[in-house]
């Protein structure tokens, strides 16, 4: 169990830290409207403060993500040690879940805006390809693993309090 463990939170730092270098090369491009990754794209007209702001939050919800995984890693961490019906899991589960669904809000919402400026013609298409319009059924999906989290929460909290009386009981 704990080579499993120590896997996985290799893999959370791989994750973090490519999600993050990710966003920091959209970043660079669209705040500082410079193509990056050189992808001979016309950029001449500077970014509006709209794609700006798009930028910005669809950082958030990539930070808002990874602290969502963290929380499940603590939970984790509590089964390793046995702890399986604690209040401890209860708030965890609920703040990862929360933070999957305000992620996954905010990033299908960063998603379809740039979307239909470009339908409408009022963005240019190269920052498409920094806005990332690839995954938007994946924030279909955060949201999904994160209403999940929460109802788990629920259960683990009916869970401990059917434990409590068990252990009450004469």
């Amino acid at each position: 169990m704990k080579k499993r463990q120590i896997i996985i939170y290799a893999l959370f730092v791989v994750l973090v830290v490519s999600l993050v270098g990710n966003s920091i090369l959209s970043i660079l491009a669209i705040i500082f409207n410079n193509d990056v990754l050189d992808y001979n794209f016309n950029l001449n007209e500077p970014p509006s403060l709209l794609i700006k702001g798009i930028t910005f939050l669809k950082f958030i919800g990539v930070l808002l993500f990874c602290l969502g995984i963290f929380y499940l890693l603590k939970i984790l961490n509590l089964f390793t040690r046995e702890r399986y019906f604690s209040n401890r899991q209860v708030v965890l589960f609920r703040r990862s879940g929360n933070y999957f669904v305000i992620s996954g809000i905010l990033g299908f919402l960063c998603q379809i805006v740039p979307l239909l400026l470009i339908l409408n013609k009022q963005l240019n298409y190269a920052y498409s390809i920094y806005l990332n319009f690839d995954s938007k059924a994946l924030y279909i999906i955060l949201v999904i693993i994160g209403l999940i989290c929460i109802t788990f929460a629920r259960v683990i909290k009916e869970g401990s309090d059917l434990k409590i009386e068990n252990d009450l009981t004469i």
